[in-house]
């Protein structure tokens, strides 16, 4: 449901009780439940952001490509939605371009634990190591340099019902004509 329609933002989807403060949507399913389905669908986890000290920079998530749309409760005949019509760009308050999402897998805490179901980060948009689904791109996790923001004019209310569909991002298949 919605969770969110007005300020910074640091995932689009999140678990309940976590982090609602910073997420458009927060999904029942736990991060751990979505890392398996994701499995199911035939995806490889890849990494979590991490930082490269030897660069002195953070080295952007990877993983298989995950499409995510966003289905209303309150929409016309089941419209799926991109995740960018929900969000906008703090600096300049436009769209962003089409995000691309990978299956980044989160980490596992020192006790064998699944991050993402202590954090709650099920898709982020900034830099969180225990991040399921991230943006391919490092973003900054610190308040002020926060890149994205929820969009009030296109979210609607709080508590809206909706579904996440998370998809595999296929490559089309190469073709090689025998004549």
């Amino acid at each position: 449901e919605v969770a969110l329609r007005d300020g910074p933002l640091e995932l689009l989807v999140c678990s309940p009780n976590t982090r609602e403060h910073e997420s458009v949507f927060v999904a029942k399913a736990r991060p751990m439940h979505v890392f398996q389905a994701l499995g199911l669908l035939g995806l490889e986890p890849g990494r979590p952001v991490r930082y490269d000290k030897e660069k002195d920079r953070a080295l952007p998530p990877s993983g298989d490509p995950v499409d995510i749309r966003i289905r209303l409760a309150d929409g016309a005949n089941g419209e799926l939605h991109r995740p960018e019509e929900f969000l906008r760009h703090t600096a300049d308050r436009k769209r962003p371009a089409p995000l691309k999402w990978v299956f980044a897998g989160s980490r596992l805490l020192p006790d064998g634990r699944f991050a993402a179901d202590d954090e709650g980060t099920i898709a982020s948009v900034v830099d969180f190591d225990s991040a399921v689904i991230a943006v391919d791109a490092s973003h900054s996790s610190d308040n002020e340099f926060l890149w994205l923001e929820a969009n009030p004019e296109a979210i609607p209310k709080r508590g809206t019902a909706c579904t996440i569909v998370l998809s595999p991002v296929r490559k089309s298949p190469s073709r090689i004509d025998v004549s």
